[in-house]
């Protein structure tokens, strides 16, 4: 009996969604020029002609990948924002902190993509699109920056100025977080309880000295609210 329409669909998504991790595999360990597609479609278990069926090019494949990965970081940034209205600007670093390490400690390619991704805007938007095709990545920085001017105005963070401090907060957080998510492995690691505290708390002592936030606050925030999402999970 023939497939349905509908079971068709079926198979080409997760055809394509085969492909695409496969292709984030790759990108996060060679990066765009040090990955081909003979080397995705073997790793995905597909055929060239079916590979370049749904992707006629490597820079197709790319900018569907990048895409893809800046929209769920910007999503993330968005529903962020709804969950913590009227919580004090250090819970909210701290909550953001936490679920970005959450990200990155459930499948590390997300911050290895995000190491390599501004490397290689140019490459795959080209000349005309890479600085639109950035927009997504500057999510996390805006929405730090809002965290942080309310923490200068309010008195929680000795900073001078809230986008150095963003830029300065993401770019030491995410690098540390590179490396921790080097030494954990590729995918789904699963480090004890004690393991995974102290890694987000090495992690948040980079970023919070850097804001000039009192360590006694920021780790009486961190223990709160790791205590309010193992709760959440029970």
């Amino acid at each position: 009996m023939p497939r349905s329409k509908e079971q068709n669909k079926i198979i080409r998504d997760g055809k394509i969604d085969q492909i695409l991790d496969t292709a984030l595999s790759q990108y996060v360990m060679y990066g765009y020029n040090g990955t081909d597609m003979d080397t995705i479609a073997e790793s995905a278990e597909v055929s060239k002609g079916l590979l370049y069926y749904y992707f006629k090019t490597k820079n197709v494949l790319f900018k569907e990948l990048f895409n893809i990965m800046m929209a769920k970081t910007s999503s993330y940034s968005d529903n962020f924002f709804n969950k913590v209205e009227g919580m004090n600007p250090v819970d909210k670093l701290v909550k953001y902190s936490l679920g970005i390490f959450g990200m990155g400690f459930e499948d590390p390619r997300y911050i290895q993509f995000a190491m390599r991704m501004p490397f290689d805007a140019f490459a795959v938007f080209g000349a005309n699109g890479w600085r639109e095709g950035l927009e997504g990545s500057k999510k996390h920085n805006s929405n730090l920056e809002k965290i942080i001017t309310e923490g200068m105005d309010n008195g929680y963070m000795r900073c001078t100025n809230a986008k150095e401090g963003a830029n300065s907060f993401w770019t030491v957080y995410v690098a540390a977080l590179f490396n921790f998510t080097k030494m954990t492995g590729s995918k789904s690691n699963k480090l004890n309880k004690a393991g995974y505290e102290e890694g987000l708390e090495n992690l948040l002592a980079f970023g919070m000295s850097g804001l000039g936030v009192d360590e006694a606050l920021w780790k009486k925030s961190l223990a709160k609210c790791i205590r309010e999402e193992t709760n959440e999970s029970i």
